[in-house]
């Protein structure tokens, strides 16, 4: 704690004065490493769960962390696999019309059964995959099949809009919506009929970068809509700025 008061003492360089934060990871001989490269590598640690948990403190290292970390590595290896082995797959869960009964639409749901760990459930691998970044990746893979199957289906007859989720690192690629539009161009899909669910966090992270890409997916004709609507930033004000069509509002909000 002495040295973080310290640290937070104002600093003067030539005419600059500035204020400097530190972050501090501890590791313990001989629980935390048996010689100096272990024991710096597990303060390492400790200090980059500081900086996770928002910076300017200190902590001690926590063996369990490792086996987390662990854990999350080979969640990621075995994801990367899956992907270029076609171990995911999309179930279509479909949206109904209460007053009619009739489906008038469907959303895209990723399932992913692996050989040893059976099925694994997205609330396990999409934070892994967010973290990593390679829910870019996935999201990717989701667009294509998600806009081939619609477009199967109408081919078929049958007018289904399809929805998808779109994670807020994906949106921020630079070729997000280039690639959008050569999916639709690729399958012959009508734009209506594909619908982009996003997450508040996209439209409050760069509202000016974010309105230019949805100005330019709605003159595509995307459908556009806000999904788990109340459990965040929740403003009425980006909705009539924002080209939204939908709300999915959630649960609790209700």
């Amino acid at each position: 704690r002495r040295v973080q008061e310290a640290m937070s003492r104002p600093f003067s360089f030539d005419t600059l004065s500035f204020t400097v934060t530190c972050s501090t990871g501890i590791a313990l001989f001989p629980s935390d490493g048996s010689n100096a490269d272990e024991l710096m590598a597990s303060a390492e640690q400790a200090m980059h769960w500081v900086k996770e948990s928002g910076r300017s403190a200190f902590r001690f290292h926590q063996p369990r962390k490792d086996v987390d970390l662990l854990s999350r590595m080979r969640l990621d290896h075995a994801m990367r696999q899956a992907l270029l082995e076609g171990q995911f797959r999309l179930h279509y869960q479909p949206q109904i019309a209460l007053d009619s009964g009739q489906v008038i639409g469907a959303e895209a749901l990723i399932r992913w059964r692996d050989p040893l760990r059976g099925e694994v459930s997205p609330v396990e691998f999409i934070p892994v995959a967010e973290e990593s970044g390679f829910i870019v990746a996935i999201g990717e893979w989701v667009l294509q099949q998600a806009v081939e199957q619609a477009a199967q289906w109408l081919r078929q007859g049958w007018r289904i809009p399809v929805a998808i989720n779109v994670s807020a690192l994906q949106f921020q690629q630079s070729q997000f919506v280039d690639k959008v539009a050569h999916a639709l161009r690729a399958s012959g899909l009508p734009p209506a009929l594909l619908e982009l669910e996003l997450t508040e966090s996209i439209l409050l992270r760069d509202a000016e970068e974010a309105l230019r890409r949805l100005e330019s997916l709605a003159a595509l004709g995307i459908c556009m809509s806000i999904d788990d609507f109340g459990t965040g930033y929740s403003s009425l004000s980006y909705l009539k700025r924002f080209p939204i069509q939908r709300l999915k509002i959630d649960l609790s909000f209700i």
